[in-house]
């Protein structure tokens, strides 16, 4: 019907105008369409995409878990009307991982130490997304334990003061140690032994401290240690007793001439060809045969450290000591009555000579202590020098005496050589080379460059009568320092890297309470000039100190 009115429409021209004729084309076309099954769809509208639903499973809530240990977070997700694509896990808004299959787990390696807030978030296939209820994890953390110890605790301004500590850490690792005197820090180790060399320490009282830093950041700093630097420039009086390396005779001879002090510093540890000992080496092992148990026995014992020795009764409370190689301190000793000579080339004449080269000890008790007296005494190893080709064994004690008071911690002993070099109780030499000494390809004069260690006091009679006390702080072949003091000041003697073998440059420096003329040329008091020797040895054996620079 719809059809023919339409086609009755367009063919009655009485019916409307054109506006009228193209509003009942609209409106039958559309109801045309309508009849026809067109211009619209019986299909319901597609429902709303649902969220997924996660939870997080683990780890558990309030939960503690050691700083370095990982931590595994899973989640549990589900999508009513699709599926799940991925679940994320979150340290607060720092996305840690994912994961895209069931079951959703991360593991997480490098939480650092505090409360964490953990959630997962659940991302469906049609991009919806859930996040989890927050969940707080505690990584905890143990600080690391740091302990402080030092070489020393006091030194002088003259030595590093070598700060050591130990460190560790329960859950991982020491990542460094600092180390401070007082709020500032000297310096930093990153590996174990944690170890800082300090030079330059001004006189004081420091409190020293070390802070022990984990890998995580937690640090620890440890309780506090005085180290106590002493300025060792200074009259002799002013010294402590430990300073004063247990020699108490006053030194009663003035500080004279730069070089003069330059010469007696030299010839205390330097080769002397007239005189051929290695004092300071040779003195130590004197001092070790003065504390050996010298108990009458009738035949040979052993020594601990290896070789055997024998003493047998001599005349009144003598007994008379015999060292078969026995090794006391490190020094391997032979000597006295009953052992055989030893053979010493010389090439003191004209041609090489072999002499036989006999030896005696003599062990005298007295009522505060002992004397031991030492003759030809050979002294090998732990620094003593090689035999050498003189008229001597350099390596040979020549009449030297040990005199010894007290017992036990109480034992002071002084060892005095021929030549008037006496050695306080302090002396150490140490770091000393191995093997052989080489002499200077110049000439037939002893090595001067030999590798070692000084740090002691001794009294020296150098020169005319009286005596100087000397102090060495580091001293090396080529560098530290020694202190001779005198009864009118001090003089600070440096050793300078050498110019050759056996051509040494020394600086000296007094200090002067009074005034002292020493060949005809006057030294006021006060601070001298910083002057520069140059020293080498003569064809007799003996140091010779010119004058370079006097400022």
């Amino acid at each position: 019907m719809t059809i023919s009115l339409l086609h009755s429409t367009l063919r009655n021209p009485r019916i409307g105008s054109a506006r009228h004729t193209r509003l009942a084309l609209t409106t039958l076309a559309s109801a045309a369409l309508t009849a026809c099954g067109g211009g619209g769809s019986s299909e319901p509208e597609a429902p709303p995409n649902q969220a997924p639903a996660v939870t997080l499973s683990a780890p558990a809530a309030s939960s503690t878990v050691a700083w370095g240990q990982p931590i595994t977070i899973t989640a549990t997700a589900t999508d009513s009307d699709g599926t799940i694509a991925r679940v994320e896990f979150y340290d607060g808004t720092t996305k840690l991982g994912e994961d895209t299959t069931a079951p959703y787990a991360f593991t997480w390696t490098n939480a650092a130490p505090g409360t964490r807030i953990l959630t997962a978030r659940a991302i469906d296939n049609v991009g919806g997304s859930t996040t989890s209820a927050e969940r707080s994890v505690v990584v905890s953390n143990q600080a690391p334990t740091v302990t402080l110890a030092t070489s020393a605790t006091a030194v002088s301004t003259a030595q590093p003061v070598k700060l050591t500590a130990t460190a560790a850490d329960a859950e991982g690792a020491v990542v460094r140690v600092e180390f401070y005197d007082g709020a500032t820090k000297l310096g930093e180790d990153t590996s174990a032994p944690f170890e800082f060399n300090w030079t330059g320490a001004a006189a004081g009282t420091h409190a020293i401290t070390a802070r022990a830093f984990d890998a995580a950041g937690a640090s620890t700093t440890s309780a506090e240690q005085s180290v106590a630097v002493v300025n060792t420039e200074g009259a002799w009086a002013s010294l402590g007793a430990a300073l004063q390396g247990g020699i108490t005779t006053a030194p009663d001879k003035p500080v004279e001439a730069g070089g003069i002090d330059a010469i007696e510093v030299l010839t205390a540890v330097g080769i002397h060809k007239v005189a051929p000992v290695w004092r300071a080496a040779l003195s130590q092992a004197a001092k070790g045969m003065g504390t050996a148990s010298f108990t009458p026995a009738g035949n040979f014992v052993d020594c601990a450290g290896g070789g055997r020795m024998l003493v047998t009764p001599g005349t009144g409370t003598r007994r008379l000591v015999s060292f078969e190689n026995c090794v006391i301190g490190g020094f391997t000793l032979y000597g006295g009555v009953n052992v055989p000579a030893y053979p010493h080339v010389s090439n003191a004449g004209a041609t090489p000579v072999t002499l036989q080269i006999g030896s005696t000890i003599d062990w005298d008790p007295t009522a505060t202590g002992f004397t031991l007296t030492l003759a030809g005494v050979r002294i090998t190893g732990n620094g003593a020098p090689d035999a050498g080709n003189g008229a001597y064994p350099r390596n040979a004690l020549l009449d030297t005496k040990v005199t010894c008071t007290g017992t036990g911690a109480t034992l002071k002993c002084l060892t005095t050589f021929a030549t008037g070099y006496n050695w306080g109780t302090d002396l150490v030499w140490d770091n000393f080379a191995t093997g052989p000494l080489a002499a200077p390809a110049a000439g037939p004069l002893y090595a001067t460059d030999d590798v070692y260690r000084l740090n002691g006091t001794f009294r020296s009679g150098f020169g005319t009568t009286g005596a100087r006390n000397v102090r060495f702080e580091d001293f090396t072949n080529t560098g530290g320092r020694a202190i001779v003091y005198g009864n009118n000041g001090w003089s600070v003697v440096t050793r300078l890297a050498p110019l050759s073998a056996g051509v040494e440059q020394i600086q000296v420096k007094r200090f002067l309470t009074a005034a002292v003329t020493v060949g005809g040329t006057t030294y006021a008091a006060g601070a001298g000039p910083t002057e520069l020797y140059r020293c080498e040895v003569n064809a007799t054996g003996d140091w010779i100190c010119t004058l370079v620079v006097a400022p």
